[in-house]
């Protein structure tokens, strides 16, 4: 990765209160060179909208980070007493047919604190059966280079039934890497954080 800036990096922040987590990880993704957005949302269509009017431009950076810092359910982040956006949904924007093709070989990376119990039922002999139908095979296939991180609060895993942080990958055929070597224009550059409040 050698553009200044790096990309950029969006942040969806859900809860106010959760602000200066915010900004702890913009001045993170800062020192990786990449220009951040902090965005105080109230719906999801303020975070869908910017993502939507960034997926169909060409796009000059390395990469992108999409972040969001909130409430989630069952695969879901989760706005103001039950507005809720399917997770699949907010990667599928920048999946092949449905971005500018400049995205095709930029790695995406989203970023999702919040919780995310899985939805599960036990069946009449004491089965437990975990719902995955929220993703979908096709969607799979359309998305390249895309890796999707969840978080949670130590507190959650322990309610939980062993939620860990995880890592998912689709189509990569390559570790991602953020070089600590800096471009040589480095100097001429100072990456920028703007907060949105909506």
């Amino acid at each position: 990765m050698e553009s200044i800036p790096r990309g950029k990096a969006f942040i969806f922040v859900a809860v106010k209160e959760l602000l200066n987590e915010a900004k702890r990880f913009a001045s993170v993704y800062r020192q990786l060179y990449f220009d951040v957005e902090i965005h105080l949302i109230q719906n999801c269509q303020q975070m869908v909208s910017p993502l939507q009017i960034v997926a169909n431009q060409a796009y000059q950076g390395n990469a992108l980070i999409v972040m969001y810092i909130g409430h989630g359910y069952d695969e879901k982040i989760w706005i103001n007493d039950g507005e809720e956006q399917r997770i699949c949904n907010i990667v599928d924007i920048f999946s092949v047919g449905k971005c500018d093709n400049t995205f095709s070989g930029v790695p995406k990376i989203f970023v999702f604190n919040c919780c995310r119990n899985i939805g599960y039922h036990v069946t009449d002999d004491d089965q437990i059966f975990i719902d995955m139908s929220p993703i979908s095979r096709n969607w799979h296939n359309n998305n390249t280079r895309t890796y999707i991180c969840y978080t949670c609060s130590e507190e959650e895993f322990e309610k939980s039934s062993g939620q860990r942080p995880e890592i998912r990958q689709f189509m990569v055929t390559r570790d991602l890497y953020f070089n600590p070597g800096q471009p040589e224009n480095i100097k001429n550059y100072v990456t920028s954080v703007k907060l949105i409040e909506n």
